[in-house]
């Protein structure tokens, strides 16, 4: 067995695609005002697909064109 508590805490890198001026606006102001330190309450995809706490400590928007965004992030679970 691994060393230690809370040694499988999931790690995700995902992308959310194709969002609008105004999506990406929202989602990037809730990432930055959390600073990659607080966390928040996230729902991951199949088979993991429980309410868990995440903290996001990377996350980037490139410029894709006029209103097309892409959001790439990388989240990190929170032990309760």
């Amino acid at each position: 067995l691994p060393d230690g508590i809370n040694n499988t805490l999931l790690k995700l890198s995902l992308t959310f695609g194709g969002r609008t001026l105004d999506e990406t606006t929202a989602i990037m102001h809730f990432l930055k005002e959390r600073a990659g330190i607080e966390s928040f309450v996230f729902t991951a995809f199949a088979p993991f697909g429980k309410a868990k706490l995440y903290k996001c400590p990377t996350f980037s928007s490139p410029f894709q064109f006029f209103d097309n965004y892409s959001i790439s992030v990388s989240f990190e679970e929170v032990p309760n």
